[in-house]
């Protein structure tokens, strides 16, 4: 049963940014979907049922941002955005919540298409955001995990340069001009900034500030099959970039074969496992990132944005720079790369036992319908 709530319905648009946590508060809110429509909130689209829980909200964004690919995908822009919006009308009465950080990066004409579909309800922006100099590093990674051979030195450079190889880190990062892009036509109370603490492990403290925005008692949810992004160590991360400049084109784009065997299977399984101390911003950045941190805390407070958390978590801290770029060693590139060989050895062996205990089992099977037939 769906509870309504009073007033005219919402519709909360999570929109990101990248990298803030989004992958855990996902996975807390599909764990908890009864409990969820029973405070009044309904997330479209529903993921029940799907393969992959992502799977509806990242079908959302690629319609909006017009990156289906047809053969493909088993659906139109067009189609996906009509369920949608059947969906958000199914709701009824109660709150809707569409959650995917990466329409972040859509443009105004593509962002207006996503909201034509919510029909007559108050639309909410909520942004994810943490601090700046945490972000680069991450997103680097991120990237690296999409097939990039950017070195994370060069990252660092194009980021601070705004030149091409950044382009797209802007595009999904520069939280004022995501923030002015998507609360264009909105009134500057509904559209909601939610600090991610400072410290790493305060996730009930972003559980409050998120929840607490879209209504919802936290206290109420469980919180058993979280899911995470996980991060990569600085050798690990370099490794796998050197992997993809090794494979160059010979694999399909990432959403085409890439991520199944490059990021699930390989960096999921055998790196992200190894654990290491992840990339550091250089000192040398430091005063840049600084006054960039609290330029964007300013234009958030001047444009009257709503502000869950401390404005001061999206400030650097010292802890967040190391004095030069990390370079991995060729010898702690070998070790970890010697590491992942082995274990994907003993797990290819696994794999290679039961693929014949179900080659002999349907054998099996295969003699016993002949028996009977005969």
């Amino acid at each position: 049963m769906t509870v309504s709530r009073p007033g005219r319905p919402r519709a909360f648009l999570h929109v990101g940014l990248p990298k803030t946590g989004t992958s855990y508060l996902q996975s807390v809110a599909w764990a908890n979907l009864d409990a969820l429509r029973e405070q009044g909130l309904v997330v479209v689209p529903d993921p029940t049922g799907s393969p992959s829980k992502a799977q509806p909200g990242t079908q959302v964004m690629l319609a909006a941002r017009d990156r289906l690919v047809p053969g493909h995908d088993p659906e139109t822009a067009a189609e996906v955005l009509d369920r949608f919006a059947a969906e958000v009308a199914a709701a009824g009465d109660a709150d809707v919540l569409l959650t995917q950080e990466q329409l972040a990066a859509c443009t105004r004409p593509q962002l207006r298409t996503l909201l034509e579909r919510l029909a007559d309800r108050e639309v909410h922006v909520v942004v994810t955001a943490r601090a700046l100099s945490r972000q680069v590093p991450s997103a680097w990674q991120e990237r690296v995990k999409t097939r990039s051979t950017t070195s994370y030195a060069d990252f660092v450079a194009a980021v601070r340069g705004r030149t091409a190889p950044a382009k797209g880190f802007w595009r999904n990062q520069d939280l004022p001009a995501v923030l002015a892009r998507w609360g264009e036509s909105l009134p500057p109370e509904q559209v909601h900034v939610v600090t991610v603490p400072a410290r790493r492990d305060a996730a009930q403290t972003l559980d409050a500030r998120w929840f607490g925005v879209l209504g919802v008692d936290h206290t109420a949810l469980q919180a058993q099959q979280i899911r995470s992004n996980s991060s990569l160590g600085t050798v690990q991360a370099e490794l796998l970039r050197r992997v993809n400049v090794a494979l160059g084109d010979r694999l399909p784009k990432p959403r085409l074969g890439y991520a199944r065997v490059a990021k699930w299977f390989l960096t999921e399984r055998f790196l992200v496992t190894q654990g290491g101390a992840p990339p550091l911003l250089p000192a040398s950045a430091e005063g840049w990132c600084r006054q960039l941190a609290q330029e964007w805390v300013d234009v958030i407070g001047s444009r009257g944005y709503a502000v869950a958390g401390d404005p001061a978590d999206l400030l650097p801290d010292p802890a967040h720079f190391a004095r030069d770029v990390a370079e991995p060693t060729e010898g702690e590139l070998l070790e970890a790369a010697t590491t992942a060989l082995a274990d994907l050895l003993v797990h290819r062996h696994e794999e290679l036992a039961q693929l014949d205990a179900l080659h002999a089992r349907l054998v099996e099977l295969e003699e016993e319908r002949a028996r009977r037939q005969d």
